[in-house]
């Protein structure tokens, strides 16, 4: 691995903000996690565990196993601050990316002009916000209305949706597919990702047609469901017990039996045992279901999924 780390960590700030914690727990996102021996480096004073699992957002606190193994603090990487209130204290540190953009800047340029798109919106995740500005500075012309659409997150879409309808198209700053596909699901417009770490323009349309398409099947393969499991996600900022009873009602008004589960964990290993279930509700992020499709081996849908699902019943 390149030992140039394009990442702030704020060591510093951590040295400072935990010199009298003993055992700390840390979270970071798989694309943060080949970089902590920085952070091993800086705390090597400290007790420290790391968790080995996903990290999706600023959600998806574990809080309850931190507590447990007796952590003092929860060093949380890669998001900024999400629920109310956690169990432990916690510090959210958003590692904004420090390596060199000058190159995408160029690549994007070409890329609106190339398409000769004249409005157009950029938005980004936690780690690039604060280069945002400057990055969109340096694209800007005469020609090109260059938007700041800011911070985008998996499950909130309301700005995306507010600017859209005058962009011509929308460009997502940040790795990875998982923002720029939540972005394109909410709109019909052309959406790219400014990928830093491939250091590309790629845009994923097609990446939409095939999730738009296994979206449609599960709900055609969950319309015969006899047996339905709502799973009610145990995480914090995902608990969502209102939503979940109010499908319960919806279903069984159309003679469906509705068993209600809970998880803390969503995958099809902990939902496989329930053999006599025909398809499952998550009911925290809608990710968790789209996401996952190819290793789900029933129908398995999200929050908007299982409306759609009750409008196809009661045709």
């Amino acid at each position: 691995m390149n030992n140039i780390v394009p990442y702030d960590f704020e060591v510093e700030r951590l040295r400072r903000e935990l010199k009298d914690a003993k055992n700390i727990f840390i979270q970071a996102p798989d694309g943060l996690k080949p970089y902590l021996i920085e952070v091993l480096k800086a705390l090597s004073s400290k007790n420290i565990i790391i968790s080995t699992d996903p990290c999706y957002g600023g959600c998806y606190i574990l809080d309850d196993i931190a507590k447990e193994i007796g952590s003092d603090a929860i060093i949380h990487f890669g998001h900024e601050k999400f629920i109310e209130k956690e169990k432990i204290p916690t510090i959210y540190i958003k590692c904004t990316y420090i390596g060199s953009l000058e190159d995408l800047i160029r690549k994007t340029k070409e890329r609106i002009m190339k398409n000769n798109y004249k409005n157009v919106a950029i938005f980004t995740n936690a780690q690039h916000i604060d280069v945002l500005e400057k990055f969109i500075d340096s694209i800007r012309t005469s020609n090109i209305n260059v938007i700041n659409g800011g911070l985008v997150l998996g499950c909130r879409m309301d700005k995306v949706k507010e600017v859209s309808n005058s962009m011509d198209a929308i460009f997502y700053l940040g790795g990875g597919d998982f923002h720029a596909l939540g972005i394109s699901l909410e709109i019909e417009k052309p959406v790219y990702v400014i990928d830093p770490y491939r250091n590309e323009i790629r845009e994923i349309s097609a990446i939409k047609k095939k999730v738009i398409a296994e979206k449609w099947w599960t709900i055609h393969r969950a319309k015969d469901a006899k047996i339905l499991g709502i799973v009610i996600v145990a995480r914090k900022g995902q608990f969502n017990m209102d939503i979940a009873m109010k499908l319960k009602t919806e279903f069984e008004k159309v003679k469906r039996n509705v068993v209600l589960l809970i998880a803390e964990e969503v995958n099809w290993e902990r939902l496989a045992p329930f053999t006599f279930i025909d398809a499952f509700i998550i009911t925290g992020c809608p990710r968790i279901a789209l996401d996952n499709r190819e290793t789900f081996y029933k129908p398995v849908l999200n929050i908007e999924e299982a409306f759609e699902l009750l409008k196809v019943i009661k045709k």
